[in-house]
């Protein structure tokens, strides 16, 4: 496990995005000890499919982004992009995805989640 938050987010987004996903992956991020392990567990949920879970994660962990808009294009790729409130939408963060319809689009909403708290994390935080 990699000491670095930044770099832990960074490893987890690219696992996501390769569809290799496992609850050890987001325990990694989202310790199991501070939160009982619950994070990870809606992460995963997420990450296979659960939009819901998606929904509860982004409340959960970036209560000050909202969700900018949700678009597929022509080739079934979901676009979720998020926007950071006190920013007025300055701060944005986008997630794709394109495989498998049913975590389609809760996977592009954790990838714009992830992709969001690795531009808020500074190098060298530990988790």
């Amino acid at each position: 496990m990699s000491d670095n938050l930044r770099e832990a987010l960074e490893a987890l987004r690219d696992k996501v995005r390769a569809g290799d996903i496992t609850k050890a992956a987001f325990w990694k991020v989202w310790v199991p000890e501070e939160d009982g392990g619950e994070l990870a567990y809606v992460a995963d949920r997420a990450a296979r499919g659960s939009i819901d879970a998606a929904k509860e994660l982004h409340d959960a962990v970036l209560p000050s982004w909202l969700v900018h808009s949700i678009d597929q294009d022509s080739r079934k790729y979901w676009y979720v992009t998020i926007a950071h409130i006190s920013t007025g939408g300055a701060s944005r963060s986008k997630g794709l995805w394109s495989h498998e319809a049913d975590a389609s689009l809760s996977r592009a909403w954790l990838l714009s989640i992830l992709s969001a708290l690795i531009s808020e994390t500074p190098k060298g935080e530990t988790p």
